[in-house]
């Protein structure tokens, strides 16, 4: 199909699906968001496509700029202390979407509620630098010990247990931003439904329709509002990536996160200057539950992971610019030098990896007379099925008596499944948000609310202890080095492959920056009519 069909552009589009909604399609844009959310409580969410909603309507101290640069957000300036372990922000004047002006409190209450939730959040311990904050969601220490306090109405302290010259990044994330708590003490749970919720960011919670789409409207209210461009966004679940291309094809979509790598080629063909593909810090692996036998074993756990052809599946499978895999930190992470750990057998030839797989399991009690059986669960959507049958065969090789079956669901109820426990051997991604190495190591702590492999290892929690308290950059790194190489040595997870990025934007679609961390908030973007528009005003 010709690319300027894609550009005709009506006054007026009606979406397709499930009857969805009327528009000015000058200014809004229509998202395929990837799965469909759970929450829309920052404190809450765990999720990129819940993020890429609830950063439109909630903004923290800091914020991402559209190249993903951290930049001002609430906070107007800070300055930190000698030491490294007091930081006081200034904040702006400005209000919730009722009116109601945001103070310190709502930051102090937002931090207190994030680590007192029950059951508690999963992303808390990437915050365990705020002083006392293990404490206080273990729940040994009340929640006014927690490091975030406001000073008075416009002066937010964070005070630290170790230096954490990266606090602005963690800072940026949907998780530490702040909660007006008068509307949560006043409707409970229920303060996120669109005709309760209170926002502090460009856009607000219109409508919801569960499966179908999320709308946000722009939020007169908001500080910087003169510099919003759109005034209307939808997001519609899109797990199909096949249909999600059509659906940009055909115009009825300006954005769509995540498309098949193997449709590269031909997207360039037929729709010129839509792809927009990245390197991404973002490792995708696979946990084996090791609260269970035989997964407990290491053994068990190398052998399956010695037989994964990764360099088969990122050139012949999913030929988007991912990467092969043999550690656990993605590249490129600043500051912390690439593949200088990584697995020990990586340069074994396949023919070997797949004898000492064998070898191994024989030795973990496995053979002919005990078949190794296990299920694979894995995503339903993207090119994760495009990848399970491979590794389904490449278990298969260590030897007949390595049995795999494959069990696919949606991807919201994948990771819930996961958080429960519920799997044997399952596909895993993590994105890393923060651009600090800690954060992927931290899923890997014993008891960390991400850690859904149930790995643990007392060492491996000392010296990435010791790492954080550490205020020598080299020590650190030294330090984080060697608790990634140990987990490695453990086989903890096995790292598979190292992302890209992989979007389609229609060229009508203005402000969206490739950047390393998928940071596209729709604030920054317009369209050219709504520009042109803009530009007669």
């Amino acid at each position: 199909m010709n690319i300027k069909l894609i550009l005709l552009s009506s006054v007026v589009l009606l979406i397709s699906a499930c009857g969805g909604p009327q528009r000015d399609r000058a200014l809004s844009l229509s998202i395929g968001n990837g799965a469909e959310p759970m929450t829309m409580d920052p404190a809450k969410a765990t999720n990129s496509w819940e993020n890429r909603m609830i950063s439109g309507m909630f903004i923290g101290l800091t914020m991402r700029d559209a190249k993903g640069g951290i930049v001002p957000g609430m906070a107007e300036s800070w300055t930190t202390s000698a030491d490294g372990l007091t930081w006081t922000f200034k904040l702006r004047a400005a209000n919730w979407s009722d009116g109601t002006p945001v103070t310190a409190t709502d930051f102090e209450y937002g931090a207190r509620r994030l680590m007192t939730m029950k059951p508690p959040s999963q992303v808390a311990s990437q915050y365990f630098a705020l002083a006392n904050a293990e404490a206080v969601q273990a729940g040994t220490l009340p929640p006014e010990a927690l490091g975030v306090t406001a000073l008075d109405a416009s002066t937010v302290e964070i005070k630290l247990k170790e230096p954490t010259p990266f606090l602005p990044i963690l800072l940026a994330y949907m998780t530490m931003a702040p909660v007006p708590k008068h509307v949560v003490e006043k409707f409970g749970d229920a303060w996120v439904k669109p005709e309760n919720i209170a926002v502090n960011g460009a856009y607000k919670l219109a409508e919801w329709k569960a499966g179908d789409f999320v709308h946000l409207t722009r939020n007169p209210g908001y500080w910087n509002t003169a510099s919003v461009c759109l005034n209307d966004i939808y997001y519609f679940p899109t797990t199909d990536t096949t249909a999600a291309e059509r659906r940009i094809r055909a115009g009825e979509l300006d954005w769509v996160v995540g498309f098949s790598g193997a449709r590269l080629e031909e997207i360039n063909k037929t729709m010129p200057g839509t792809t927009r593909v990245t390197p991404a810090m973002r490792t995708t692996y696979i946990i084996f539950n090791q609260r269970k036998a035989p997964y407990t074993d290491v053994r068990v756990r190398q052998a399956l992971s010695m037989a994964v052809d990764r360099e088969f599946l990122v050139d012949k499978v999913l030929k988007d610019g991912s990467i092969a895999g043999y550690a656990f930190v993605p590249p490129p992470i600043e500051g912390y030098p690439d593949n200088q750990v990584q697995v020990s057998w990586k340069s074994l030839p396949r023919a070997q990896r797949l004898e000492l797989a064998r070898d191994l399991l024989k030795a973990a009690g496995f053979g002919p007379s005990n078949p190794l059986r296990f299920v694979y669960s894995h995503r339903s959507g993207g090119d994760i099925p495009k990848v399970v049958p491979i590794l389904q065969k490449n278990w298969a090789e260590i030897a007949p008596w390595v049995e795999v079956t494959l069990q696919a669901a949606d991807t919201t109820i994948h990771y819930g499944n996961l958080t429960q426990g519920n799997f044997d051997v399952a596909d895993a991604s993590w994105g890393n948000t923060s651009g600090d190495v800690s954060e992927n190591l931290a899923l890997l702590e014993t008891g960390a609310g991400s850690n859904d492999s149930g790995y643990s290892n007392k060492a491996y929690d000392a010296i990435l202890t010791r790492a954080r308290l550490s205020s020598n950059i080299e020590q650190r790194t030294k330090l984080m080095l060697e608790a990634e190489a140990m987990a490695l040595a453990d086989n903890a997870v096995a790292p598979v492959w190292f992302d890209s990025t992989r979007d389609l934007v229609n060229p009508r679609v203005t402000g969206w920056e490739l950047n390393a961390y998928g940071a596209h908030l729709a604030q920054y973007m317009c369209t050219t009519e709504g520009l042109a528009a803009r530009a007669k005003s």
